[in-house]
């Protein structure tokens, strides 16, 4: 489907990405940092309401007490946690922190295997506290629409301190995702982040 149809299958099988047939979704497992599978999510091929959705009544019929709470993960992160956790490896790449499924795959298949994303635009406290453990080092790549600046903005001025923070450079204002770059775009718009000063004085002209 066109919703992967740009990411390697390696990728899709590596990330478990599946297909619910009867509910017609491009379906996403969600794991906690410690791999533990907690959600999944469905994405919509057929244009039905919501675009995507977090399995509740669908899980609950055969987990008993079932509940889930997208602010207490990071999609991606149990691909490398136990590495910056518990290594002495040097790992001197930022995390890349996106919004959604797709735009996270596609950072990771663009090289940057170091990358989660928020399950919106909204970072939590909880996920603000996974950021902080792991690394010193992160780059803002939410969608460059009027929601992610928004977030960009709030979480550059007043989350994740003690952490560097970069934001992408889209390098003009119009409303994309990383997903809708080139891989040369992607890697243009991490190595050339900008610091958080800067990006608002692009964006808001302080």
């Amino acid at each position: 489907h066109s919703l992967t149809s740009s990411v390697k299958a390696d990728l899709i099988q590596e990330y478990e990405i599946g297909f619910d047939r009867t509910r017609k979704r491009v379906v996403f497992p969600i794991r906690n940092h410690r791999g533990e599978l907690v959600a999944l999510s469905g994405r919509t091929v057929n244009g039905d309401w919501p675009r995507y959705k977090i399995y509740k009544k669908e899980l609950s019929e055969i987990v008993s007490d079932y509940s889930f709470d997208k602010k207490s993960v990071l999609w991606g992160l149990e691909k490398f946690y136990d590495t910056m956790m518990y290594t002495d490896i040097d790992i001197d790449m930022p995390v890349i922190v996106c919004e959604g499924f797709k735009a996270a795959l596609w950072v990771v298949q663009s090289g940057y295997p170091y990358t989660v994303a928020l399950l919106g635009s909204y970072l939590s406290r909880e996920q603000e506290a996974l950021l902080s453990r792991i690394t010193n080092k992160v780059v803002l790549f939410l969608d460059n629409d009027s929601a992610g600046r928004k977030a960009m903005y709030r979480i550059s001025k007043e989350q994740l301190s003690g952490v560097e923070k970069r934001i992408a450079n889209y390098r003009d204002h119009a409303d994309l995702s990383p997903d809708d770059l080139t891989t040369q775009q992607v890697h243009a718009a991490i190595e050339t982040a900008l610091t958080p000063i800067n990006w608002r004085r692009s964006f808001y002209y302080e």
